[in-house]
């Protein structure tokens, strides 16, 4: 991490480690093998020492919780994906303050088979967040769209591509919050990688 001439920051820079995650992930129906649709779901508990905006040292614990849907409405060639997802955060800051947060989502995807082993399509995504660990206090919400590209790469190995922006967003409406865009809470704009292998 290095932080340098940041407003409200002290210059800081080092190589640390940061803290571990896991991410086991239990399918319940396979599509096509069990039902029409499929259905599973992840846990992903991860502990943080570092705090990722000062740099100091910190405690943070999550569990984002993915419940994934998915279904094809063209066999092998139009398929849709949806997901919801929870996301409770606890953050011991440097300064001794702590934190709590929840954003909670729902993304809905369509993907088209252009060549054997090409998908492209789009993603519309919702996501709200809250300054408690249930679902109370909420700061503002975000509606995103963007497109998505799903590369196989063999019969074991994957790459997915997906990049969508803010379209529009609602937060509370204070003297300090009156810019157009919820950027403190929610992301302007989003991008996800995923390389995959299966053996």
């Amino acid at each position: 991490m290095n932080i340098a001439n940041a407003p409200g920051l002290d210059n800081h820079g080092q190589v640390n480690f940061s803290g571990f995650s896991l991410m086991p992930k239990y399918i319940f129906l396979r599509r096509g093998i069990d039902a029409p649709f499929g259905f599973a779901i992840s846990l992903e508990p991860e502990f943080e020492r570092i705090d990722n905006i000062s740099g100091g040292r910190g405690k943070n614990f999550s569990m984002e919780t993915r419940v994934y849907f998915d279904a094809e409405l063209i066999s092998k060639t139009l398929l849709v994906a949806a997901n919801i997802i929870y996301l409770p955060e606890a953050n011991n800051e440097p300064d001794g303050g702590t934190s709590r947060s929840a954003p909670f989502g729902v993304t809905g995807a369509m993907s088209y088979r252009i060549t054997p082993d090409t998908f492209v399509g789009g993603e519309v995504e919702y996501y709200r967040a809250y300054q408690s660990l249930g679902f109370s206090n909420s700061v503002g919400a975000a509606f995103y769209a963007g497109p998505t590209l799903h590369l196989q790469m063999g019969p074991k190995a994957f790459l997915s591509l997906a990049w969508s922006a803010q379209l529009s967003s609602s937060q509370p409406l204070t003297a300090d919050r009156v810019e157009a865009w919820n950027q403190a809470d929610l992301s302007r704009q989003r991008a996800r990688m995923v390389f995959g292998v299966e053996f």
